[in-house]
């Protein structure tokens, strides 16, 4: 941009195509002046062209042809009314411009060129000369440097919900001061171990020319970590809760076998064989507010009131719903609220009581059937892995 403002810069040069001797030789690039101002990053150049040295310079030495004189009797009469310089230099730097290959955006050691984009042979024409000039190289310096700035360095990040459906807390997403929100690459469905890029939007432009702040970065990776988890597998599932949730079960066993079976015919249960487990993972999209079961199945036998084993053995399971492992690493479920899954007539236990007729243990004769009532009539909803393997057994 040029320093002074003329009237004279948006007016056109008629071409005049003169040519004769005695020209005179017209060096333009000394009297160019290349600055720069602004903030590292974002700077910008600007041109000056000494107009009162360059009239000086030639105020004597250039004429104007009989063409030129037609061409700028207007330019004379308007200069002339704004009391203006009329000379021949001075109507001459009214077309001398020039412009840069990049003003704008600049950081110190940039190098910009500046380049004359005036009609040579107009101009040589109306002025009867010879003009002398070339492209003009400057590196950039002297810009302020601007103050970097951590956008991420005050942001709390946090974490809520439960595995695998956490979500991303931060403690704020929008700075009024520098117009910069804060977004996140996904939300609603984290689970420990992943990662979630926080990003800074802004016009960084507007941040270097107006609050001379340059981001140190622009975004940030931060792992979900501290979220409670719901147990995906069996095979993740403690020691520690597999023996909370077997003893559990084992009680409720003995004192629902008491509670229905010897109140009508004098029947103990012999023992207890945990043969394992069937464990349900409520699947991706699936409605419902339990996200697994874990049925702990049990092979039942019980002794006849003479003293002999009844030739029965049943199958009976008791449900645990929602195992988690929470953010220290130990693992739980709720002991309290479970579901035992049998069958009110299922086995005839071959004692006769009198009116009642024979009783009948609250359990399945097989296996498949508990699987079915278990596994079969949620897989809708729910993904399973059957363990009911090798039988472990727990003596009465």
């Amino acid at each position: 941009m040029r320093s002074k403002i003329r009237i004279f810069a948006a007016v056109m040069f008629a071409a005049a195509g003169l040519c004769g001797c005695g020209k005179v030789n017209v060096e333009l690039d000394k009297y160019v002046t290349v600055s720069f101002k602004g903030y590292d990053s974002v700077g910008s150049a600007e041109y000056d062209f000494d107009d009162e040295q360059f009239i000086n310079d030639y105020g004597g030495k250039l004429k104007l042809t009989k063409e030129g004189k037609e061409k700028t009797a207007v330019l004379q009469a308007a200069a002339g009314l704004f009391g203006q310089d009329t000379s021949p230099a001075a109507l001459m730097t009214a077309g001398l411009e020039g412009e840069f290959d990049k003003s704008e955006g600049l950081s110190n050691g940039d190098t910009v060129t500046f380049s004359w984009t005036f009609d040579e042979a107009e101009i040589e024409g109306m002025f009867n000369c010879d003009l002398v000039y070339g492209d003009i190289s400057a590196q950039v310096s002297g810009l302020e440097e601007l103050e970097v700035y951590d956008p991420f360095e005050d942001l709390k990040v946090s974490f809520s919900g439960t595995a695998p459906e956490g979500r991303v807390q931060l403690s704020e997403t929008y700075d009024g001061k520098l117009g910069l929100a804060y977004e996140w690459d996904r939300n609603g469905d984290l689970s420990n171990g992943d990662v979630v890029t926080i990003s800074a939007v802004c016009d960084e432009n507007y941040l270097a020319k107006n609050k001379h702040i340059l981001l140190s970065r622009n975004s940030m990776e931060v792992t979900v970590e501290g979220l409670p988890a719901y147990i995906s597998s069996a095979e993740d599932i403690s020691d520690d809760l597999m023996k909370k949730m077997q003893k559990q079960a084992e009680d409720v066993i003995a004192s629902e076998f008491n509670r229905t079976i010897h109140y009508y015919a004098k029947i103990s249960l012999l023992n207890k064989e945990y043969i394992g487990n069937y464990f349900l993972k409520r699947k991706q999209g699936a409605s419902g507010s339990t996200d697994n079961i874990i049925t702990l199945v049990y092979r039942l036998t019980a002794e006849t009131e003479n003293g002999k084993s009844a030739d029965v053995s049943y199958y009976y399971a008791v449900q645990f719903f929602d195992l988690m492992e929470l953010a220290d690493g130990t693992q739980n479920t709720d002991l309290a609220y479970y579901k035992t899954v049998y069958n009110s007539s299922g086995v005839d236990s071959g004692v006769n009581h009198g009116m009642m007729g024979n009783v009948k243990f609250n359990g399945y004769t097989d296996l498949d059937s508990l699987f079915n009532r278990v596994v079969v009539d949620n897989l809708d909803k729910y993904e399973y892995e059957d363990n009911s393997g090798s039988p472990q057994t727990s003596d009465n």
